[in-house]
């Protein structure tokens, strides 16, 4: 089964929700990210081929003039299409967005007091298990130890 991973905001939450995404392009081969235009370089640089990437504009999390609904229009179609959709951000412009959705979707529980690579590990637990947040940072490698002190 593949998945839609949508992660829409910016360059620092897209960096904080990477080991989430990473483990779940590892459970479900061939899922999608669909992310903001503005994140999709650092996107492609993080996931390499472990994801296709592709992106999507929410008109409440862009500044400049944009084709969001062009992209949303995608979205919704390939959201349809797919068995499972993760949303690894929550507000209400989202939650309005995924409840004209026809598959099911899984959403984080935003309480703003909780950081984001918790949200994200509570969000898909059920589908991957519990993960090291730590070790599924891309730019660690496997034989990274932290100093313990």
């Amino acid at each position: 089964m593949s998945i839609n991973i949508i992660k829409p905001d910016h360059l620092g939450d897209l960096v904080l929700s990477s080991p989430a995404i990473k483990v779940l392009a590892k459970k479900f081969p061939g899922s999608t990210l669909w992310c903001s235009p503005l994140t999709y370089s650092l996107a492609k640089f993080l996931f390499k081929d472990t994801v296709d990437i592709k992106p999507v504009e929410f008109p409440h999390l862009v500044k400049h003039v944009s084709l969001h609904d062009e992209t949303l229009s995608k979205l919704k179609n390939a959201l349809n299409r797919s068995e499972l959709n993760v949303f690894l951000r929550r507000d209400p412009m989202i939650l309005d967005f995924v409840s004209s959705v026809k598959s099911q979707s899984i959403l984080i529980r935003d309480d703003s007091q909780t950081h984001q690579t918790i949200l994200d590990r509570n969000a898909i637990l059920s589908l991957t298990g519990n993960y090291s947040r730590s070790k599924n940072f891309f730019w660690v490698s496997d034989d990274f130890h932290p100093l313990q002190l």
